[in-house]
């Protein structure tokens, strides 16, 4: 039995061995295997990495472009930055973007929102209070500047619910009083009398207090006050039917007053009133 193992094993051996030398390379100097050193069988670099190995310096660094660089403010301001304006103050105006491919402003970039364009029947309003924003920035007043932006939000809202809405046309932009002029650009009319010819002087006025005595007014006398009312000046008729006139007054008057106290009495009492004389 070890026998016939003994064989197998060596007829195995044999046939690994042929297998072997019959699949193998054909190894010759065309193949170029061999290098200076005389070592076979060692692996060649290939082009790609000897041109890296040669290569040592690194390609420059392009420069990036943002592609969200803040513009010129816009003729007319978005529906998103109509709101922005109104929520942080006439600062966030909507303007371009340095990109020629730019779609969407540079409020809207910055925040990754969408751009809303504003309704045709809001353009008015956008466009005011973006000019309104502008002035603002380059140092100018703007009285009405919340109601500018109010009336721009409620306008876009409006034309975004009905199409066929026409909102009231916008309010003018309210700077306040013109500021008075400086000395140094008055009119001509106005200059000192220090800068007028001796010839051009007019004549100075003067007061009456100061008249000389020669010109003095004659005085005038006050106008005599009104004699007072006396009642011996009336003739005596008309004192006589005055008082008669009084006395009948009185006479009613007291028969009034005895007519309501005796109306109460009885009132009172549960009586029914006296009827009148």
């Amino acid at each position: 039995m070890k026998r016939k193992e003994r064989v197998a094993s060596q007829r195995a051996s044999e046939l690994m061995r042929h297998t072997a030398l019959r699949f193998a390379p054909v190894l010759d100097g065309s193949m170029g295997l061999k290098n200076d050193s005389g070592s076979e069988f060692e692996d060649q670099p290939s082009p790609a990495s000897s041109d890296n190995d040669q290569d040592t310096t690194r390609p420059s660094k392009q420069p990036r472009v943002d592609p969200k660089t803040r513009g010129e403010p816009r003729e007319i301001s978005c529906a998103v930055c109509i709101n922005r304006m109104l929520a942080c103050g006439p600062e966030f105006l909507c303007r371009c973007r340095d990109t020629p491919a730019a779609v969407s402003c540079y409020g809207c970039a910055q925040g990754g929102r969408k751009c809303y364009q504003v309704p045709h029947a809001a353009l008015p309003h956008a466009r005011t209070l973006q000019e309104a924003a502008v002035r603002i920035l380059n140092g100018e007043q703007v009285l009405n500047w919340d109601k500018l932006a109010f009336e721009a939000k409620r306008a876009v809202i409006q034309a975004e619910k009905n199409p066929r809405f026409v909102p009231n046309p916008p309010q003018a932009i309210d700077q306040g009083a013109a500021p008075s002029p400086e000395p140094s650009q008055s009119p001509p009319s106005q200059r000192s009398s220090s800068q007028t010819p001796p010839s051009e002087i007019p004549p100075t006025r003067i007061p009456p207090s100061q008249t000389p005595p020669s010109q003095t007014p004659p005085p005038q006398t006050p106008p005599s006050p009104l004699p007072p009312f006396v009642l011996s000046t009336l003739p005596v008729d008309g004192i006589t039917a005055a008082i008669a006139r009084n006395n009948e007054l009185v006479a009613k008057t007291n028969q009034l007053l005895r007519r309501v106290l005796g109306e109460m009495g009885a009132f009172t009492r549960g009586e029914e009133p006296p009827s009148w004389d």
